[in-house]
């Protein structure tokens, strides 16, 4: 059972005025962000992990109360995990029905985040050249943007600002890739967030069973050194 709140909005019965007011300033904040930067049809990027999970599900509430915003799905399949990429793939079909699903095999072995990340920018780029699509979206979280500056101080990438000052830069809320346009309308709210929005939708999601493996520098500094840190300066 639902109800609709005057903004178009559904939420579950059970739900309180503070979870209620929670979501819909999650909402509001990727229907402002598409409003401000005139994005009518993006293509939402979602492995059926929480994160872009999450955020396909804001963007279909977005739709309910914007008329011209008309979200795509995308989803790259690696192909590296064959039972739970066939679960990924049923999942986010099951969420949205015209989901686009993209070859992108790559074989393991050395590099291998940056082999997948490279198939999905170029994938995902020639999608967007297909359709009148205006941009991709990508689930990138506050979270990822902490994890991200942690991981280019310990490889040393530092930059310059203007003013001749060294700078460690995160993820930016949009970017051009070989002339891709990329939005983030996630990268002001944390782990925690998404977790909660879930939480009072009752949503769920697949599990990516290479998070756990700290093999992976995201996952070392997700899994291990976030943690240990927050431990010590508690």
């Amino acid at each position: 059972m639902k109800r609709t709140d005057d903004r178009g909005i559904d939420y579950p019965l059970y739900v309180s005025s503070a979870d209620r007011r929670f979501v819909r300033a999650m909402i509001n904040s990727v229907r402002d962000y598409c409003k401000l930067n005139k994005i009518t049809k993006p293509i939402v990027a979602c492995s059926g992990g929480i994160d872009s999970t999450c955020l396909l599900h804001i963007c279909l509430q977005v739709q309910t109360i914007m008329n011209q915003f008309q979200p795509m799905v995308a989803h790259v399949s690696h192909q590296l995990r064959p039972v739970e990429n066939k679960k990924e793939i049923e999942f986010i079909t099951h969420l949205f029905k015209n989901a686009y699903i993209l070859d992108g095999k790559v074989e393991k072995g050395k590099g291998l985040q940056e082999k997948a990340r490279d198939s999905r920018l170029f994938l995902l780029g020639k999608l967007l050249k297909e359709t009148d699509a205006n941009c991709v979206f990508t689930a990138h979280t506050e979270t990822d943007d902490f994890e991200t500056i942690i991981m280019r101080i310990f490889q040393k990438r530092i930059s310059f600002n203007e003013h001749k000052q060294r700078v460690v830069y995160g993820i930016k809320p949009h970017s051009k890739i070989n002339g891709m346009s990329i939005h983030r309308p996630l990268i002001f709210w944390s782990r925690k967030d998404v977790e909660r929005y879930m939480s009072v939708f009752r949503l769920t999601w697949c599990e990516d069973s290479s998070n756990k493996s700290t093999d992976y520098a995201r996952n070392f500094v997700r899994n291990v050194i976030v943690p240990k840190a927050k431990e010590k300066f508690k």
